[in-house]
C-alpha cells in the first residue's frame, strides 16, 4: 500500500493529516528535532499567487501524518499574521485534518 492510500480516511472519518509548529528559528528547531532523532526535510519557502507569502518550512515526516515546523522569514502580511500568532507563544498553532469527502 501506497504511504498516501494509508493517509486517506475511511469515508466517514476524519484524521489529523498534520500540526504546524510556529517558531521564530527554522534552523534552530531543526537541529533541534534532528538532536533527539528525527529527520528533518529541507527548508522550503512558501509563494502565494506567485509571489513569496514570508513563511517556510521544514517538516518531520511521520508514518501518519507530520509535523510542519513553520516560521516567518519576510515582511508580507501572511509573515506579520504568523508572528502575531507567536507574540502569544511559540508552538502549535494549526491541525489539519484530512477526510476523504469534505
Amino acid at each position: 500500500m501506497r504511504i498516501a492510500e494509508n493517509q486517506t480516511p475511511a469515508p466517514g472519518e476524519l484524521n489529523l493529516d498534520h500540526v504546524a509548529h510556529f517558531v521564530p528559528d527554522l534552523g534552530v528547531a531543526a537541529r533541534l528535532a534532528e538532536s533527539v532523532g528525527f529527520v528533518v526535510t529541507p527548508e522550503s519557502a512558501h509563494r502565494a499567487q506567485g509571489a513569496p507569502a514570508g513563511t517556510s518550512n521544514r517538516c518531520i515526516m511521520l508514518e501518519e501524518g507530520y509535523i510542519e515546523i513553520l516560521a516567518p522569514t519576510l515582511d508580507t502580511p501572511n509573515a506579520r499574521r504568523v508572528r502575531s500568532h507567536m507574540a502569544r507563544y511559540d508552538g502549535v498553532h494549526l491541525a489539519c485534518f484530512g477526510t476523504p469527502d469534505a
